[in-house]
C-alpha cells in the first residue's frame, strides 16, 4: 500500500505487518512461540530524515519492561533512544546494524528487523499492535511521534492523495 504526501513523500505501507506508532516500528510475528521482530517503519525513516549511527543498549537474553531502552540511534535530525513495545525477552538483536551501518536502513528499512523479543505473557499481536489500515489512518490524522522524541507531529495538509 502506497501513502502519498507524508511530508512530501510516498510512504511504503506493508500489509503483511502490524505496526506501534509510538516508536514508529513495524511488527512481523515469527512462530508459534510468540517470538516478534520489530524493525523501523519508512515513515519513520521519513520523520528522522535517516540514519547515522546506532548502538544496542541490550544483549540477547535479557529481560525489559515495557517502555525500558533497546538501542539508541543517531538520526540527522535527533538522539534518539528506542523502547521496547512490551515486556519479555530480547531474543536478537541486528549485529549488522550496529555503529555508522545504519545507514542501509534509509533504502531497507523493512528488509533489517532491529531487534526480536518474546513476550513476557502471552498476546494476540493483532489486538496489541495496529494493522496497516489503522496505522495509515494514524499517520493521515498526524499522530506520528516526530523524531521518537515526544514531540507530536500534525499534518501540515488536510490534503492527502492516495494509492492502494
Amino acid at each position: 500500500m502506497i501513502l502519498e504526501g507524508f511530508y512530501g513523500q510516498t510512504v511504503e505501507l506493508r500489509e503483511d505487518l502490524l505496526y506501534y506508532p509510538p516508536q514508529e516500528l513495524w511488527v512481523h510475528p515469527l512462530g508459534e512461540d510468540g517470538e516478534l521482530a520489530f524493525g523501523v517503519t519508512h515513515a519513520g525513516v521519513i520523520l528522522v530524515s535517516g540514519f547515522t549511527y546506532l548502538e544496542y543498549l541490550v544483549e540477547v537474553g535479557n529481560l525489559l519492561k515495557k517502555e525500558d531502552d533497546v538501542l539508541f540511534v543517531e538520526t540527522y535530525k535527533a538522539m534518539i533512544n528506542i523502547q521496547a513495545p512490551i515486556s519479555g525477552r530480547i531474543t536478537q538483536i541486528n549485529e549488522n546494524l550496529k555503529g555508522e551501518k545504519a545507514s542501509i536502513l534509509e533504502s531497507h528499512c523493512y528488509e533489517y528487523p532491529l531487534f526480536s523479543m518474546v513476550p513476557k505473557e502471552p498476546i494476540d499481536p493483532k489486538r496489541v499492535f495496529l494493522d496497516v489500515e489503522a496505522y495509515k489512518q494514524a499517520l493521515l490524522r498526524g499522530e506520528s511521534d516526530h523524531c521518537g522524541a515526544g514531540a507530536r507531529v500534525q499534518r501540515r495538509s488536510k490534503y492527502q492523495k492516495e494509492e492502494d
